[in-house]
């Protein structure tokens, strides 16, 4: 991993300082609410594969943005950085954070869904 991930995030977390749209990872958040124990998907390996793979489907350039340059081999499957919608998911994972309550939702299946892009968004540790 190089530098470059941890650069974008804190770029994006900046801009996430001020208002604007939310962006919520739909496809993660859709798969999430189709299982029985949502907690449960994250500590197993191909559980969390298939949420990360519905976040990546949206957010992929995040992925990106963490891996050196001399990966992905066919540079064509990488996405450009996108920092305005990465920002906008930002405040949506902040502001679902500050909210969560249990009550609100008890199969933690929104806390799982935030838990599982934090993860994404937190590759190279600096989150």
């Amino acid at each position: 991993m190089n530098g470059s991930g941890n650069e974008q995030l804190a770029q994006a977390l900046r801009d996430a300082e001020q208002e604007g749209e939310l962006c919520a990872p739909t496809k993660l958040i859709s798969l999430v609410s189709g299982r029985e124990q949502p907690p449960d998907a994250l500590p197993d390996f191909d559980q969390a594969n298939q949420l990360f793979d519905a976040f990546h489907q949206e957010f992929g350039f995040i992925r990106w943005s963490f891996l050196s340059s001399s990966w992905p081999p066919n540079a064509a499957f990488a996405q450009p950085m996108d920092l305005p919608r990465y920002a906008s998911l930002l405040r949506w994972l902040i502001k679902e954070l500050r909210n969560w309550r249990l009550e609100n939702d008890p199969k933690f299946q929104k806390l799982t869904s935030v838990l599982g892009a934090a993860q994404v968004c937190d590759l190279g540790g600096a989150f």
